[in-house]
């Protein structure tokens, strides 16, 4: 479904700007306004968005006025440049600019390959903390020997209580490791999501030499930090502890059902400390599909203003000096409606 655009609301000549936009809604639907005259459907969509949500701050509602300013600023200026450009040297501008796109979005590819292989690597740091885990089998089996030597339910019910009680152990034992490793993992998910940031930046930086716009400073949130404890709360059995479990034929004395015990929490420390360590790889990946999706969305925001600069400049020319006169007064009443978003009362 096409976003609905909204067009035409217009400033009173007298407006400060804070006056007829008070806060930081009223401002973003004055964006989108602003977008929709320009035709940048997808600005307004986003601009809506975020105005219709109860739950956003100060803070992200003045980041997000920033934003949206300086890709209408870039518009309004790539509008007014293609307007003036000669025909003749159009195609070369837009040729060179796609090429530039095209250019940014490999160099995108391959940060994200680096920036894999680098997860993939901090991965296998907890991994090592996972095989040391393992190496307290020996513990838990004890533990689960005990219990089961305790047992007094009946023979039938024996194997059944056995299983139980190697969940049992190994979820406790799941969960003590993981909240013993957090603050490991924690710094090594800042690590990570640092080490991403500073890539970002680097590559920011080689995409605008390559003369093309993109926004300022990504900033990234390392605070939210992996909480591998989650994971390991809830162990899921891997298939056959239920039939295992419900099992009432064949051997049940205390020695068979031990050994299928034993059996049961081996999987189920194995089982949850793997939980644990794709709950931070996810976490991982997520923080950094985030900021190449920022920057991929910038790209195409970039492309698509472009085009529709030149397509506006095309459509103007055509009709000669009339059309454009009227097209650079339509954009200078842009310009104007938004600097008066921009005036902030002291």
């Amino acid at each position: 479904m096409q976003p609905k655009v909204m067009r035409g609301r217009r400033a009173d000549a007298g407006d400060s700007g804070t006056r007829a936009f008070a806060t930081g809604q009223d401002r973003l639907r004055e964006f989108a306004r602003i977008a929709g005259d320009l035709g940048a459907d997808e600005m307004v969509h986003d601009a809506v968005a975020l105005a219709e949500r109860s739950e956003a701050t100060t803070d992200l509602m003045n980041a997000a006025v920033e934003r949206f300013a300086d890709r209408l600023v870039f518009e309004i200026d790539e509008r007014r440049a293609a307007l003036m450009r000669p025909p003749a040297l159009s195609g070369s501008h837009a040729t060179r600019l796609r090429n530039a796109i095209a250019d940014a979005q490999q160099w995108l590819r391959q940060s994200s390959h680096q920036s894999s292989a680098e997860q993939d690597a901090i991965v296998d740091r907890l991994k090592a903390e996972r095989d040391r885990f393992l190496a307290t089998f020996d513990a838990a089996a004890a533990l689960l020997r005990t219990a089961v030597e305790r047992e007094g339910v009946g023979r039938w019910q024996l194997r059944q209580a056995a299983a139980d009680h190697a969940r049992g152990i190994a979820a406790a034992a799941v969960r003590e490791w993981a909240s013993e490793i957090r603050p490991r993992a924690a710094a090594m998910h800042r690590e990570a999501v640092e080490g991403y940031a500073r890539a970002t930046q680097q590559l920011i930086e080689r995409i605008r030499a390559a003369g093309l716009s993109v926004e300022g400073e990504l900033t990234v949130d390392a605070a939210d930090m992996t909480q591998p404890e989650r994971a390991g709360a809830t162990i899921r059995p891997p298939l056959g502890w239920r039939s295992m479990a419900r099992a009432v034929i064949g051997s049940s004395d205390r020695s068979a059902a031990l050994n299928e015990a034993m059996t049961v929490l081996r999987e189920a420390m194995e089982s949850g400390s793997a939980q644990v360590i794709d709950a931070f790889r996810d976490q991982l990946t997520l923080a950094r599909r985030r900021i190449e999706w920022e920057i991929a969305l910038q790209l195409r925001a970039t492309a698509d203003a472009l085009k529709r600069a030149a397509d506006a400049a095309h459509a103007a020319q055509t009709e000669g000096a009339q059309g454009m006169a009227a097209e650079l007064n339509r954009l200078d009443d842009l310009a104007n409606r938004l600097s008066k978003l921009l005036i902030v009362d002291r």
